[in-house]
């Protein structure tokens, strides 16, 4: 165990490799991308051809793809798999700090540590979204990172965590707008009283040249980022996103609560709902079990017996749920991986019990034994059937389909941007009077907007029979077109890719 000591050389990079063959599997496993993935690629691509308006109204805030046009940059791999390198980065970075937060909590030993590595290269939803493209994984590794600078700020009172933790929740502003409460929350509840008493005790001359200092480096900041990006409305975008997010958030919250609900007793079922299908969400990403392990590891005393440390956790753990809860409330739908933050969080509990699994495994009782055992054998199942190779790549089926038979110059209509992806078309459209791209729909396909259907020599309907409008649009594209050229299907899934050909093509 010594060879695997938290500052030795072969420890690092035990955890880069890991992590960097365990993204490859997963993408092996999965390769089709997520819709949010052909987004960010296809705004990095327009960055690499220095259409700057393009990318930022494809994704307003452009700072993720340009991280992946960067990474691509560096690399001259292709954007798909600079991405998965960058996020194989990320992946390393909150390996990392997931470790050094559950050494801030009091998990130092060599045992403990391969634990919490292990758990957190293995955890169910880790594995689950691993393969995907988002830039939730920037944004966790800032996260992680800023749990152990404020521990350490607290352990020591060095005010050069502090500085560290204040950059990682700006840097993390990039990535999700998360980070933006985190740090304007526990600014004021948790450091204002430590940062008025520290500062009261500084010569006010040193203040002020401090506040200049940081006002001259944040100027010399946004002046590079200026020159780097040679687009000054495209800065004030990057810049302005996450302050238009939330307002617009706030707005729609403000309608729904005081307008739409009724009432007091409207808006308070409304809050309960929305509470409880948060709940839900919580519990299915930590697969339950990971839940009640938390829960077994604080109330046994494992962890969190210092009140500093526990305070921070505790408030990490209230503004992440309340998030959660707000924006719930304010856009009406929740991400399942948008609740990786808090379950992530409850997580940094669970190596403190599975350390006394381990001990119950090699030195208890025949009867603590076989529970260990099972209980073992139970998170290796949860882990490894998220392992499995996966036959749902219809999408790159249809694309790769009409990449081969479609003649490069014809211009391919779809209700489906991953199968536009695949069949190297651009997959979104341009409405007329607005700059904006939005990804296709049935609805969308025959919207007079879309002028690529109405001049299209290819169709492809990807066809969910649950769904009445695809069913609908089917029947309408085949009394227009005719019989389907090919139905592309795939086992094991009921949805299926029909594409026609309009006239003028035959």
């Amino acid at each position: 165990m010594q060879y695997l000591k938290s500052t030795s050389f072969r420890w690092s990079l035990l955890v880069i490799v890991a992590n960097f063959l365990l993204t490859a599997w997963t993408v092996y496993t999965r390769p089709t991308l997520d819709y949010d993935a052909i987004l960010y690629i296809t705004a990095a691509k327009a960055i690499a051809n220095n259409d700057w308006q393009l990318s930022s109204e494809l994704y307003k805030g452009s700072f993720y793809p340009y991280l992946i046009y960067l990474s691509q940059k560096l690399s001259g791999f292709s954007f798909e798999i600079a991405a998965h390198l960058l996020n194989a980065i990320f992946f390393s970075l909150i390996s990392f700090g997931f470790i050094a937060v559950v050494g801030q909590l009091g998990g130092r030993s060599n045992t403990i540590r391969v634990i919490s590595l292990t758990l957190i290269l293995f955890f169910p939803s880790i594995i689950k979204y691993r393969p995907d493209i988002f830039r939730e994984f920037g944004f966790l590794s800032c996260y992680f990172w800023s749990i152990y600078c404020l521990l350490e700020f607290n352990k020591t009172n060095k005010s050069r965590y502090l500085f560290f933790w204040f950059l990682l929740l700006s840097v993390g502003v990039l990535f999700r707008m998360e980070s933006a409460i985190l740090l304007l929350s526990l600014s004021l509840v948790i450091l204002a009283g430590p940062i008025y008493k520290k500062l009261s005790q500084i010569n006010k001359k040193v203040i002020f040249i401090g506040l200049l200092a940081g006002l001259f480096i944040l100027g010399l900041l946004f002046s590079a980022l200026q020159f780097l990006l040679n687009d000054t409305s495209t800065l004030h975008s990057i810049l302005s996103y996450p302050i238009e997010y939330i307002e617009r958030g706030l707005s729609i919250l403000k309608q729904k609560l005081v307008i739409e609900s009724g009432g007091l007793i409207g808006a308070v079922k409304f809050i309960a709902e929305c509470v409880l299908s948060i709940v839900a969400v919580i519990l299915e990403r930590s697969e339950i079990i990971y839940a009640l392990l938390a829960i077994v590891a604080y109330k046994s005393g494992l962890v969190l017996r210092e009140p500093e440390n526990k305070k921070v956790i505790v408030w990490y753990l209230s503004i992440s749920l309340l998030t959660l809860i707000l924006f719930q409330l304010s856009y009406g739908y929740l991400t399942a991986r948008y609740a990786l933050i808090f379950v992530l969080t409850t997580l940094l509990l669970v190596p403190f019990v599975l350390q006394r699994v381990v001990t119950f495994l090699l030195q208890g009782t025949n009867r603590q034994k076989c529970g260990a055992a099972f209980l073992c054998l139970l998170l290796c199942f949860l882990s490894v059937k998220r392992l499995e190779v996966s036959n749902r790549n219809l999408e790159i089926n249809a694309g790769r389909w009409l990449l081969d038979n479609a003649p490069q110059e014809s211009i391919i209509a779809s209700n489906n941007s991953k199968v536009l992806y695949y069949a190297n078309r651009f997959p979104y459209i341009t409405f007329k009077n607005r700059s904006s791209h939005n990804r296709f729909t049935s609805q969308l396909l025959l919207s007079d907007h879309n002028h690529n259907f109405k001049i299209a020599d290819y169709v492809a309907l990807k066809v969910s029979p649950e769904s009445e409008l695809d069913i609908s649009v089917e029947e309408e594209l085949t009394i227009k077109y005719g019989e389907p050229i090919q139905l592309i299907k795939q086992q094991n899934r009921r949805s299926y890719v029909a594409v026609f050909k309009s006239e003028k093509s035959k």
